[in-house]
């Protein structure tokens, strides 16, 4: 199989277009809560900057992600698709990247192609860029920092490598990691550079709350408050999720024992992280599989290397019909799994990929929408929240209100029931005014 630079611009246009085709199937629907609260939370400090700077500023939501989401919002339409679309424009620049990434290593054209592929329909990629979530960004920023740190463009990418931690808290994997590269290399001035962002957001941190070690007092738990698993957990789970592409890069370990030590030592000490604090049950690790999109490009480009020096171990380049015939089978059986997962053949690792949302959360919230705006709705799911219209702390709060409140709305909804109290405190306080089905119950202070 000939690839030649057309193939990757029909790769590229593939995996845009079977991107913006989920992304109006599912439309408003979304595929976890986590999704929602991001644009709840980007769309209420956009609304009010000064008011809602705790929602910019905020461990969980992230800086960075939630200035980009809301800034994007603010200059054009408010909705949960706007920031699926931002994040699939993402991905294809993350693409693009590893395009870039592959021309500075030299990789041949095959590898090229089969690194920009699996990165664009990992099951775990795929998923991630067609929802409201941070890993894409996150995973944007990493790759670009990898990049230039090939361009040998040292300040910049350890400016990114800083600024990834804004966005999500793993980037401290990187940052320790661009520090040894730094140590090793004697390039001690760039040390200074790698935790200014992490400094600054806690300095900010601080002249908002107070607390001198915001970022780490107001961060995850040191015990999670999701349990715990055990050491195979995630590796298990890549290969149920991820068989193609995680088995090749196993592979890789030992086939390109001499190259691309640094990527590799991102991968690994990444997984490693997540893998020890799960096994631990430490630092907010729920046992998600998404965390690893952010590796999921150098995994597709370890993956690929390997994938053709088994080609040329089994000795079949003459005979180029086995090899398009090879290279066919694994394009179909990685677009197969991916898809089938994608329509919602995933079980567990919290990879279901049925919507969160169903028709009671929805008919909930456009009921909501139609009731009195003078009074504050508080809800513990934040679907809830998205589908009445309302801005979160402005009109809307997540949780359960507090005692002795008036002139409240509240949504109870029994799947998402997370305070103390349960559905029979509310029917003996509240006026119960809707009810969904069993299900979802709207209730109106006294």
């Amino acid at each position: 199989m000939r690839l030649v630079p057309q193939s990757l611009f029909l790769l590229f246009a593939v995996s845009l277009l079977t991107r913006i085709f989920f992304i109006f199937k599912y439309g408003e629907e979304d595929l976890e809560a986590d999704s929602y609260l991001h644009y709840l939370a980007s769309q209420g400090w956009i609304h009010s900057p000064l008011n809602n700077f705790g929602l910019l500023i905020s461990v969980w939501t992230k800086p960075l992600f939630t200035f980009v989401s809301g800034i994007v919002l603010k200059i054009t339409v408010e909705n949960i698709i706007t920031i699926k679309l931002l994040n699939m424009a993402v991905w294809i620049g993350i693409l693009y990247l590893i395009y870039l990434i592959g021309k500075e290593y030299k990789l041949s054209k095959e590898t090229l192609f089969f690194s920009i592929f699996f990165s664009s329909f990992s099951f775990l990629a795929f998923r991630s860029s067609i929802t409201s979530l941070t890993e894409p960004l996150f995973t944007l920023v990493v790759v670009a920092a990898y990049y230039l740190l090939l361009r040998k463009k040292f300040i910049v990418s350890s400016l990114l490598v800083s600024v990834s931690f804004l966005c999500r808290t793993e980037g401290i994997i990187f940052i320790i990691i661009w520090g040894i590269y730094f140590l090793i290399n004697k390039k001690y001035r760039l040390l200074v550079v790698l935790p200014t962002f992490p400094l600054l957001w806690n300095l900010v941190g601080f002249l908002r709350y107070g607390d001198m070690l915001y970022v780490i007092n107001t961060g995850y738990p040191l015990i999670s408050t999701y349990g715990k698993g055990d050491l195979p957990y995630y590796i298990i789970g890549l290969l149920k999720y991820e068989p193609i592409i995680f088995s090749l890069f196993i592979i890789s370990l030992f086939l390109c024992i001499n190259r691309f030590v640094f990527m590799k030592l991102c991968v690994l000490s990444f997984l490693l992280f997540h893998i020890v604090i799960w096994d631990l049950g430490i630092l907010g690790s729920a046992g998600i599989l998404r965390y690893f999109v952010p590796i999921i490009p150098f995994m597709s480009i370890l993956a690929s290397r390997s994938l053709l020096r088994i080609v040329g171990y089994l000795k079949i380049y003459k005979s180029k019909s086995l090899v398009s015939l090879l290279y066919l089978i694994i394009v179909i059986s990685q677009l197969t799994y991916t898809f089938s997962l994608i329509n919602g053949n995933g079980v567990d690792y919290v990879e279901s990929n049925s919507p969160h949302v169903d028709r009671e959360i929805m008919d909930s919230g456009i009921f909501i929408h139609s009731l009195d705006k003078n009074k504050t709705l508080y809800a513990e799911d934040p679907a809830l929240i998205y589908f009445s219209k309302r801005i979160l702390d402005v009109d809307a709060y997540g949780g359960q209100p507090p005692e002795n409140i008036s002139n409240i709305y509240f949504a109870f909804n029994k799947r998402y029931n997370t305070g103390d109290k349960k559905l029979s405190y509310y029917l003996n306080k509240y006026k119960l005014i809707k009810n969904f089905n069993n299900y979802t119950y709207i209730f109106e202070s006294p």
